[in-house]
C-alpha cells in the first residue's frame, strides 16, 4: 500500500469513529477551531505553523479517542 493509500484509509476510519461518537462530543468547537489552525497555516505557507497545528490536531484527536474508549468501559 502507498503512504497516500494509508493516509486515505486513516482518515477514512477516523472520520467514521467521529462521526459514531460525535453526540457525546462537548468540544466540536475545538476540533474546528484545530482544522481552521492547519489550513490557516497553509494558506499562509508558513510551514512550521502547519506543522505545528496539525499535531496539535493529532494530540486532540488521540485524547478525543481515548476519553469515548475509556468513557464506554466505564458504562
Amino acid at each position: 500500500m502507498r503512504p497516500l493509500d494509508t493516509c486515505a484509509a486513516e482518515q477514512l476510519l477516523t472520520r467514521r469513529f467521529y462521526f459514531t461518537y460525535q453526540r457525546g462530543a462537548k468540544n466540536v468547537g475545538k476540533a474546528a477551531s484545530l482544522h481552521a489552525a492547519i489550513l490557516k497555516a497553509i494558506a499562509s505557507g508558513d510551514e512550521v505553523a502547519a506543522e505545528t497545528a496539525a499535531n496539535a490536531m493529532v494530540d486532540y484527536a488521540e485524547f478525543y479517542t481515548r476519553a469515548v474508549i475509556v468513557g464506554r468501559n466505564n458504562s
